[in-house]
């Protein structure tokens, strides 16, 4: 497959399979078979023995589906710190300098949308309800990005996911919540779980833009 989509969706018969090659996929492991939803413009599909190649005609595909429209991209879900003063700033809706975290999801391969609710961390409170709510209504949302206190309910969104939903979550990125340990949000999906940075809780999405950056620089 080398024409270009903007999201290619393919479901495959067997649960042992992986897909390579993709930075922003996702896979579901089931008897019924994998799903995977990617935004490369070609598939690399390999068995989980060996990297035997897949072909069209091997009988693994069990379906394809070409989505044409350029702006279908998966979400990275944004959740923000509580309400207060903090850098010297007041942070009515909540805490955290959104661009930075907007600019690390575009760099991860995601469209960034910024949950507008302050965030307060347990179990119940209206971000983790909201946020929650959004993920089950938009099934392209597959990332989940939390800050301070956001972070936190990021624990409470992932365990409230089903099984389902947590077959499609592909990424949760927690920054600035010292008092959960990264085991708690582990999973098969990737984690990027940060401290404070040196320069300060506030600059934690900063300084993630910055690492990662710096990690891919030719």
């Amino acid at each position: 497959m080398s024409e270009r989509f903007s999201q290619v969706i393919v479901t495959l018969r067997y649960p042992d399979l992986k897909c390579l090659g993709a930075p922003n996929a996702y896979y579901r492991s089931a008897t019924q078979g994998a799903e995977f939803h990617t935004h490369i413009t070609s598939l690399s599909l390999q068995s989980g023995r060996k990297g035997a190649d897949i072909s069209h005609q091997s009988g693994a595909i069990r379906g394809i589906e070409f989505l044409r429209d350029r702006r279908t991209t998966m979400k990275m879900l944004i959740l923000r710190g509580k309400a207060g003063f903090y850098d010297g700033k007041n942070w009515p809706r909540g805490a955290l300098y959104e661009q930075p975290a907007l600019d690390y999801a575009s760099r991860r391969g995601y469209e960034g949308q910024v949950l507008d609710i302050a965030g307060v961390a347990y179990t119940g409170s209206p971000q983790h309800r909201m946020a929650l709510a959004e993920y089950r209504r938009d099934r392209t949302i597959t990332a989940l990005y939390g800050f301070s206190a956001g972070g936190y309910n990021v624990r409470h969104i992932i365990d409230d996911m089903t099984k389902d939903e947590r077959d499609r979550f592909a990424m949760a990125v927690v920054l600035g919540a010292p008092g959960n340990s990264p085991s708690l949000y582990k999973g098969p999906w990737e984690l990027v779980y940060r401290l404070d940075p040196a320069t300060g809780h506030m600059d934690g999405p900063r300084a993630l833009l910055a690492e990662w950056d710096a990690a891919v620089a030719p």
